[in-house]
């Protein structure tokens, strides 16, 4: 998680369950978390929005299509852990662009454009995934810790 984005949340600032503009958008492999990342577009060299997935079928940038809102979002609480859960998105027909191996998924909530839209995680895939024009399923529980989003 970005600790910026989990206070957010712990302050009620935003509900990433009820909110309609919480959303998923893939990043390249070359992505590095940077913990100090507050928003998407934090106006630094190799931000999120640096980093964001480029390919066909795949449309980034504040309002773009290819940011998906995940669908059944659920926190539920699992031992010591909370879990942000929900559906499986689909990236359909993705691939053909430049550096398309997709590196993770960080949850956004877009406010009014990306330098005001904080990010709140990012989920490392388990090794890069090559887009070939296909789609793209991402399960939050086939992760590099094998759970979904966790606080």
């Amino acid at each position: 998680m970005y600790p910026t984005g989990k206070k957010k949340a712990f302050d009620n600032d935003y509900d990433l369950v009820a909110d309609a503009s919480t959303k998923n958008l893939l990043v390249k492999s070359t992505y590095t978390r940077v913990v100090t990342h507050e928003f998407v577009d934090n106006t630094v060299a190799n931000d999120i929005i640096d980093e964001e997935c480029d390919m066909t079928g795949y449309t980034g940038g504040f309002a773009g299509a290819g940011r998906l809102v995940p669908a059944s979002r659920t926190a539920v609480v699992a031992g010591e852990i909370v879990e942000f859960a929900f559906t499986s998105p689909v990236w359909t027909s993705v691939g053909n662009g430049t550096n398309n191996l997709v590196g993770g998924v960080v949850l956004c909530v877009e406010d009014t454009g990306d330098t005001t839209s904080p990010v709140f995680c990012f989920d490392e895939l388990v090794g890069n995934v090559n887009t070939n024009g296909g789609d793209l399923t991402y399960d939050p529980s086939d992760t590099t810790d094998g759970t979904q989003f966790d606080w």
